[in-house]
């Protein structure tokens, strides 16, 4: 009897230098729940991206279109990629990918590829440019965050005062303390991200995330961190897992009003002052931290899996409260012809 063909999952983000993308330590995460049971492969819009050469996580990996391309595009180059290697379901893990894939959502299900992707109006109505305007819509704390157009006229203000966190309309953000740092801080991201460039008031406290997976509205399960250790970038280098109702009860809350369904990772501050927890920012995907869920006892990733799988992930613990992780560096050893058939066929 010739053996039942493996299940193929596709996952973005292969990136893993000093600001890592999510795809490895999601794959990371499912090679430890399903080992060789699962086909996995890795889509690099770049191949220069580290993760490309992590045999030990991807069965293969494809060069695709940049994030910013049309959608035709993208679509042809999966139907490319799907004939060499059929494809059961995706896993998208940057932030430029999500808009872009629920709004062709129909032309993966035309496909039969299986995908858990919120409904793109939840996906505009978390945009770093509407969240204040959500927050205050359904009654979520969040720091006061306005666009910036001209700095020196913004900050002329007397409602604006520096410090202030500048973000780009869809990743990345720089604390700046005075004007120049802001006149270069805005015209850097303006180039990286497009506008509005933003700005948002600091708080004072401390920084926690919640990574999930919603359900159509209802919160399946989450693990929450807090940050220990932070990088130059304000990334977390170290963090522990806690216990905290109030960060659990705020994405209960928020998962419902936004109709999530799908990864997604809550960025939090606890106010010093009082306690509370202040929503920073909503990002539709998983963090690159979820590869340490495994290791806490709820692996998130997986429950993705089981679902475009269709099978019925049994009900979701709680995660092992004070597991650490540190986040290092690893050396992968490939070769230089693996690195030129990427470039020029587009698969390894």
């Amino acid at each position: 009897m010739p053996r039942p063909k493996k299940p193929t999952i596709a996952i973005t983000g292969l990136e893993g230098r000093d600001n890592p993308y999510p795809g490895l330590a999601v794959a990371r995460a499912l090679r430890a729940a399903r080992k060789d049971k699962i086909r996995i492969l890795g889509l690099a819009y770049d191949p220069s991206l580290t993760g490309v050469f992590r045999r030990d996580l991807f069965d293969a990996v494809y060069v695709t279109p940049l994030p910013s391309d049309q959608p035709g595009v993208l679509l042809k180059r999966l139907d490319e990629i799907h004939a060499q290697d059929p494809i059961t379901g995706f896993i998208p893990t940057l932030d430029s990918e999500v808009p872009l894939w629920t709004r062709i959502q129909s032309s993966f299900d035309e496909r039969g590829w299986k995908t858990m992707l919120p409904p793109h109006a939840a996906v505009l109505a978390r945009s770093k440019a509407r969240l204040a305007n959500f927050c205050k819509e359904h009654g979520f704390q969040t720091p006061r965050t306005e666009p910036v157009g001209d700095v020196d006229a913004f900050f002329a203000r007397k409602d604006w005062k520096l410090p202030v966190f500048l973000k780009g309309p869809i990743a990345d953000a720089e604390r700046v303390t005075n004007l120049e740092e802001a006149r270069l801080a805005h015209a850097r991201l303006a180039a990286a991200w497009g506008f509005p460039v933003l700005a948002q008031e600091p708080l004072c406290g401390h920084e926690f995330d919640v990574a999930a997976v919603a359900d159509h509205g209802r919160l399946d399960a989450a693990v929450t961190i807090r940050k220990v250790v932070l990088s130059t970038l304000g990334k977390a280098v170290a963090a522990e897992v806690v216990e905290e109702e109030g960060a659990l009860k705020l994405a209960r809350e928020l998962v419902r009003a936004i109709k999530w369904h799908g990864p997604l990772e809550l960025e939090l501050m606890k106010s010093d002052e009082d306690g509370s927890f202040h929503l920073i920012e909503i990002n539709g995907r998983f963090p690159a931290w979820v590869g340490m869920t495994p290791g806490a006892g709820l692996n998130l990733p997986e429950r993705v899996l089981a679902r475009l799988l269709g099978e019925v992930p049994p009900p979701a613990g709680n995660a092992r409260k004070g597991t650490l992780f540190f986040r290092t560096s690893r050396t992968t050893i490939g070769r230089i012809d693996d690195l030129a058939a990427l470039q020029t066929k587009g698969r390894l």
